[in-house]
């Protein structure tokens, strides 16, 4: 070891990476390093070269996420959770971040398997096994470090009763984390005496979404809205998901619908800005 060479461990701090980002970079060859004892070293030099290295820029055509969805899908589909993730580490690989791997990637891909179901392309199996697959990846892109800065304040996410499909509010809180927000969610098939609980208990929280892809789950999206103003009247309460999108706020009686997570991103910030 030389005074110009760096531990990997100082290496990812430089480049303000974690540890395992760093270990990738060079286990693919993007970043020269070489192997001392049980220890992988980088060069002064070399770091700088790599930081210095042209990123693409956000947008079609530069980090290809709209190409990669179809193999994204075939991985799904055949429950290949190494293939999967293979295709979201050659686009973080391009600079493709947290945000727009779910919305760009995760989100066209999940749309894409459900439509192909809808048509009979393709089975309930395929469905189930990206299914689970899924919450696999969002737990892995959890693991990528938090953006430095104050709290924005606390968030609850949570599916009212009978709604089983926590994947959508699993997603946005992840992207509400990365936007430095606390996020407490209550994952699916919450009842509407949790939803109290949470709202009177928490410390000023800037709103409460509720995930609602059945249509028949509205009902039980009421009662929750009820039991929730019936303790704390101030709250903003927000509804998103598939059983939404074709109604109105004032129809469902919550404050605002989100109709895409990138909106729903918006709406909750501007509720603290």
């Amino acid at each position: 070891m030389t005074p110009d060479d760096l531990t990997l461990n100082e290496a990812a701090e430089k480049l303000g990476v974690h540890y395992m980002t760093a270990y990738r970079y060079v286990r693919t060859g993007l970043l020269p390093g070489v192997k001392d004892g049980g220890t992988w070293l980088v060069t002064a030099e070399d770091l700088a070269q790599f930081s210095n290295r042209p990123v693409a820029t956000p947008g079609r055509g530069h980090r290809d996420t709209d190409r990669q969805v179809e193999p994204l899908v075939a991985a799904l589909t055949r429950g290949d959770e190494r293939g999967a993730w293979k295709v979201i580490q050659s686009l973080q690989m391009a600079g493709c971040g947290v945000e727009e791997l779910c919305t760009k990637l995760l989100v066209p891909a999940m749309a894409k398997i459900g439509s192909d179901w809808a048509i009979g392309s393709r089975s309930i199996a395929d469905e189930h096994r990206a299914t689970a697959i899924i919450p696999i990846l969002l737990g892995r892109l959890r693991s990528a470090p938090l953006p430095a800065g104050r709290k924005r304040g606390l968030v609850v996410v949570g599916c009212p009763p009978n709604e089983d499909h926590g994947i959508p509010a699993s997603m946005f809180s992840l992207l509400l984390e990365r936007r430095r927000f606390e996020v407490d969610n209550l994952g699916s098939n919450t009842p509407p005496e949790t939803f109290a609980e949470v709202a009177q208990t928490a410390d000023n929280p800037v709103a409460i979404v509720f995930s609602v892809t059945i249509p028949e789950n509205l009902g039980n999206l009421s009662k929750c809205l009820s039991a929730v103003r019936a303790v704390r009247p101030e709250i903003p309460l927000l509804a998103a998901g598939f059983a939404t999108v074709h109604t109105t706020a004032e129809d469902l009686g919550v404050d605002s619908v989100i109709t895409s997570f990138e909106e729903g991103l918006e709406i909750v910030a501007s509720l603290v800005d």
